[in-house]
């Protein structure tokens, strides 16, 4: 009886301590794979960014890096952390990657 409860205490703790794992409906379930992304904002600009399964975010610049954190929403993915405050978005998938749009605003585009 001893040796469940401390198996259920470490499984609570464990659990708390992830990010809420994105699920095979999100679109975040495939966006975090661990491989870069071409991200292309609005304006034109480029970057890098790579998300992992643990809720983290690499974003690269040219020689510029940030790192941040993500959460899986289930229509796309938030940014946890950005220069310009935490960003949701939905993601809809194109034919080499996904669109992220804010209401009817387009944010970013994700392509390999």
């Amino acid at each position: 009886m001893k040796t469940i409860r401390i198996l259920q205490a470490v499984t609570l703790v464990v659990a708390i301590s992830l990010p809420l794992a994105a699920n095979a409906e999100s679109p975040a379930s495939t966006v975090a794979d661990g491989k870069p992304w071409n991200l292309t904002a609005p304006n034109g600009r480029k970057m890098a960014i790579t998300f992992f399964q643990d809720g983290k975010v690499k974003m690269k610049m040219g020689m510029m890096s940030r790192n941040m954190t993500w959460q899986p929403t289930k229509e796309g993915i938030c940014l946890i952390g950005t220069p310009n405050g935490d960003r949701c978005m939905r993601l809809e998938p194109t034919a080499n990657g996904f669109v992220g749009f804010n209401g009817e605003e387009q944010t970013l585009t994700l392509s390999r």
